[in-house]
Parts: C-alpha cells; structure tokens; sequence
C-alpha cells in the first residue's frame, strides 16, 4: 500500500509511529483519542499502512500500542 492512495486519511493522523521503542526494542504505535467521527475502514487502513512501513532490518516482530 503507498501513503499517496491514502494521503487524506493519513493527514487525519489517526494512528502514528512517533519514533520511539519499548523495553523490548518494539516500534511504538500511538492512537490517540478522536473527538471526532473515525470509521473502522479509515483506522484499519492507516494501521494496515503503518506497520508496512518499518525497514525489514529494524522489525523484531513486536509493537507496543499506546
């Protein structure tokens, strides 16, 4: 999946990898709280495309979602 076919649901920055890692070395995935109406299609796309996205190197098979 590439962001260009889901730029406007990444903007509403649903979910993000802010760059940090757990005890256990895992990526950080953070959802925060939506004041607003999110569909279930919008939040599975943006996670199906964010944990795509790590190099193959830097996977350790775990997140840690927050």
């Amino acid at each position: 999946m590439e962001a260009t076919n889901i730029l406007p649901i990444l903007k509403k920055r649903l979910a993000f990898l802010s760059g940090g890692k757990d005890r256990r070395s895992g990526l950080i995935l953070t959802i925060p709280l939506c004041t607003e109406q999110t569909s279930m299609e919008e939040l599975s796309s943006t996670l199906d495309y964010l944990l795509g996205i790590p190099r193959q190197e830097s996977i350790t098979g775990t997140h840690t979602d927050l």
